[in-house]
């Protein structure tokens, strides 16, 4: 938010990427925020954001929600074997 990156401006900016998921349909989510536009716009021009961006794009991901994933995520849903 000042002269040099800070703490507040990594989490922050992690927050404001978002804004196109969290206001889907908005050609520019942040046309209404001028100085916030400026602020991401720098942020996001900064090499260390594209190392960033490009961090685990090199691993191939599991794609399907089958069901040893969903017990893996969601593992509040299956109640407790029991022997």
């Amino acid at each position: 938010m000042g002269r040099e990156l800070s703490i507040v401006d990594m989490s922050a900016w992690g927050w404001i990427d978002r804004a196109p998921i969290v206001l889907p349909g908005e050609a520019d989510p942040l046309a209404a925020y001028p100085n916030l536009k400026r602020w991401f716009t720098a942020i996001n021009a900064r090499p260390a954001v594209a190392r960033a961006r490009a961090v685990g794009k090199d691993i191939a991901f599991k794609q399907e929600m089958d069901e040893a994933a969903k017990r893996a995520m969601f593992p509040s849903n299956y109640p407790l074997a029991t022997t």
